[in-house]
């Protein structure tokens, strides 16, 4: 208490004291700056990163065998995008859809389907668009059913199939399903629609998603992802989540080197106050 009454005595008195406050103030507002960085780096390195590769021709088992023993695999599964139309009320609109394996799905988005009626997952970002496809011709899907993973709509679906010329293709009928709009675990704004899929179609697939369960920063994992043979389909979006991410280590290294700066000045400094010299800092 002795100490603190003389410090703020010799604040009021001296100029150098003064400036020594002004430092701590700003130290420490550095210091709360590096901590803040810190925590929202950490978490972001070690949450799941998701890569959409395609190479030039059909990926094998062993191939995709390959891809599930690299380091911090959490999940593979081929990945075929195919036009799916979508009818409500006599209306209908078109989207396009993800074949995913079910264990992919588990996996990603941890959802288990019980039943054997077709689903399409998709999240806010797609349903907004949907949405707006049945809005041309005045219809809006109606409130649907709450579930633990969502809100689940009934609708007919027509998957468009790959490879056949539409003037043979014979007239096809509509099937029932459930659209399922996935609860946001993030703020993503790239929409996201896809459904389970384990037959014939998807063994043809040239793509694949591959859910890592932390980033890589030192672009290890891009250059050996090359090397085997794939094209990075969604490179644009991962270097951007890791400029952000080398952003926050600029702040965190200089923070540190400034508040590292502080101390020492402070250091010099209190030697020169007199009257205050054997003060504990």
């Amino acid at each position: 208490m002795v100490k603190i009454r003389e410090f703020l005595r010799l604040r009021k008195q001296n100029d150098t004291v003064k400036l020594m406050c002004f430092f701590i103030l700003a130290g420490a507002g550095f210091f709360i700056n590096v901590l803040y960085h810190a925590g929202t780096l950490f978490h972001s390195v070690q949450s799941p990163v998701e890569y959409h590769l395609i190479r030039e021709s059909t990926v094998t088992n062993e191939q995709i065998s390959e891809l599930a023993q690299e380091e911090d695999v959490a999940a593979v599964s081929r990945s075929l995008d195919i036009p799916v139309t979508v009818k409500y009320q006599g209306q209908e609109t078109m989207m396009t859809c993800t074949m995913l394996s079910k264990s992919y799905i588990e996996t990603v988005y941890g959802i288990t389907a019980s039943g054997s009626e077709k689903r399409y997952y998709i999240n806010q970002a797609a349903f907004k668009e949907i949405q707006a496809g049945f809005m041309e011709n005045n219809v809006s899907l109606e409130k649907g059913d709450i579930t633990e993973y969502g809100e689940e709509y009934k609708i007919q679906y027509l998957e468009e199939e790959e490879g056949a010329e539409e003037e043979n293709m014979p007239p096809q009928a509509f099937h029932s399903a459930k659209l399922l709009v996935l609860k946001e675990k993030t703020g993503k704004e790239t929409a996201l629609i896809c459904t389970e899929e384990n037959g014939t179609r998807l063994n043809k697939a040239d793509s694949v998603r591959v859910l890592f369960s932390r980033y890589d920063l030192d672009g290890l994992r891009l250059e050996n992802l090359t090397k085997m043979g794939y094209e990075v389909q969604n490179e644009q979006i991962l270097a951007e989540e890791e400029y952000e991410m080398k952003i926050r280590m600029f702040h965190i290294r200089y923070g540190i080197l400034v508040c590292a700066v502080f101390l020492v000045t402070l250091h010099y400094m209190k030697k020169n106050v007199r009257g205050y010299r054997h003060a504990a800092w």
